[in-house]
């Protein structure tokens, strides 16, 4: 039977359109990216006086801040992706330029698991390898091999295996600000790549060669912002399957990337700093439960 998730219904901009017709719409919805934010923040929200939801249908930032602006049971928060000065919250009234109402990013950081681990910890990996989520990734003898393999090598090349997150994570906040660009294909770095710092194959899917001047010319600008942003959370968990899958990990990849997922949003939860999350939910409009 197709259909549409409830909840989903319930949040959906569109529908809740064609609600307000014929009534009024008086519970309010905390809309965010994605379900991992989504699962984060229910835990700071009150579900009897608000709702978080993802956007869905495939949708983003733009998708939220266009729900914000005009309904105003809806409240938001956003990644910060390359808008290091938060411009696309901003509106221009008499000559002064505003913020959005109910809407806020996770600037200086470029999404909501940066945000939430601030500096990340030593030994970050190994926390999300052994979080209870990926129990049953690691089930048997073979598995476990893997997982001692895997912890053993990012152990002993850590720095480099960072670098390479940030410098994919640096490519895609350039992606963001300039054209959209066509793919090339897929992500062909394997542990030697990563090992022998070969920055131009790090990012050969995402930059095509006659845009490689200008990203180095984006890199040199923003220094100081691409240092504190912290790391796309969708490398990072590729980057952890890609590391497992060459030291033999064989098991479904799907059911890897969701645990992996599920792993970061409890590392999130474990590890936030309260008052952060207060804040970023207070400057959305949000009181903080």
């Amino acid at each position: 039977m197709n259909g549409t998730i409830l909840s989903n219904a319930i949040s959906d901009p569109k529908r809740r359109l064609a609600v307000s017709k014929i009534s009024t719409n008086e519970d309010r919805i905390l809309l965010v990216e994605g379900w991992a934010d989504r699962d984060f923040l229910k835990n700071y929200i009150n579900e009897n006086k608000m709702k978080v939801s993802e956007i869905g249908d495939g949708g983003g930032k733009k998708e939220i801040i266009q729900a914000i602006t005009n309904y105003n049971e809806y409240y938001g928060i956003v990644d910060m992706d390359y808008d290091f000065e938060t411009l696309e919250l901003m509106y221009e009234k008499d000559d002064i330029e505003l913020q959005l109402p109910n809407i806020s990013d996770t600037n200086p950081k470029c999404n909501l698991f940066s945000f939430a681990l601030g500096e990340y910890s030593e030994g970050i990996y190994e926390k999300i390898l052994n979080s209870r989520s990926l129990e049953y990734c690691f089930d048997d003898v073979n598995t476990l091999v893997v997982k001692d393999n895997v912890t053993r090598w990012l152990r002993q090349n850590q720095s480099v295996f960072n670098d390479y997150l940030r410098e994919r994570t640096h490519a895609i906040l350039f992606r963001g600000g300039n054209s959209i660009y066509t793919k090339r294909g897929i992500n062909s770095n394997d542990i030697n790549s990563i090992k022998g710092n070969e920055k131009e194959k790090w990012i050969n899917d995402l930059i095509p060669d006659e845009k490689k001047n200008k990203f180095e010319e984006f890199k040199s600008i923003y220094i100081p912002e691409l240092k504190n942003c912290g790391v796309n959370d969708h490398e990072l968990r590729d980057g952890l399957i890609l590391i497992m899958q060459k030291f033999g990990y064989r098991k479904d990849a799907g059911y890897l990337k969701k645990k992996l997922d599920e792993a970061m949003v409890k590392l999130m939860l474990d590890e936030a700093e309260d008052e952060k999350i207060r804040i970023i939910l207070q400057k959305a409009g949000v009181e903080k439960s």
